[in-house]
């Protein structure tokens, strides 16, 4: 790789950076809502961007060459650049599901195994679309993904536990009202028996 090309993909590293930092920015604003982050993981998440900006631009470049050197091809470097930015594009949708998953996990009532992958894996999406739906409304970002309920849906086909089962797309959009419902009515924790009660009971397990 030439030092025309490191440093051209070098400048499209630092315009990535750039991009995660707006999202950073967003993420230390400070607002009066239970949905934004409180400042000790402000404080965490600026440490380790600051870390992580700085390794990913010192070595993309020579990851790029490794790979040319063992392979004998040359690495397209818009190829990696959209691989790098397909990767970090993604990063807010998949904090909101794995967060949702955390906090699922201290809430959940059901112990069988399998009937608790199966709640975990639709209450997740569910929150994930709610939160999202917010952002999206109060703080629009192209990194923002709203995923259609027949998106999710299919995502859950890839658990045998579903395979398994009548469970239909249109069982999955009523179970999403009924949700929506008892989140009207009050915390997601105080409703959590009813609201698993209801989706076993729709998946028949």
């Amino acid at each position: 790789m030439s030092l025309e090309e490191e440093e051209k993909e070098l400048k499209k590293v630092e315009e990535l950076a750039e991009e995660i930092k707006k999202m950073k920015s967003r993420l230390e604003t400070r607002e009066k809502h239970h949905f934004y982050v409180q400042r000790k993981l402000e404080k965490e998440l600026e440490k380790y961007f600051s870390e992580l900006f700085s390794e990913i631009k010192k070595y993309a470049p020579i990851i790029c060459e490794k790979i040319e050197k063992i392979s004998g091809v040359k690495v397209n470097d818009e190829k990696a650049f959209m691989i790098i930015k397909e990767y970090f594009d993604s990063s807010i949708h998949v904090i909101i599901h794995e967060i949702a998953h955390s906090v699922l996990n201290e809430i959940l009532g059901e112990k069988d195994p399998e009937k608790r992958l199966a709640l975990s894996e639709i209450l997740a999406r569910f929150l994930e679309r709610v939160v999202s739906s917010e952002l999206m409304k109060e703080k629009p970002s192209r990194l923002i993904t709203v995923e259609s309920l027949e998106k999710q849906f299919e995502e859950l086909q890839g658990y045998s536990v579903f395979r398994k089962t009548n469970f239909t797309v249109n069982d999955y959009k009523k179970l999403f009202e009924m949700f929506t419902a008892y989140l009207a009515e009050g915390k997601l924790k105080e409703n959590m028996g009813k609201i698993e009660k209801e989706i076993l009971s729709v998946l028949k397990l």
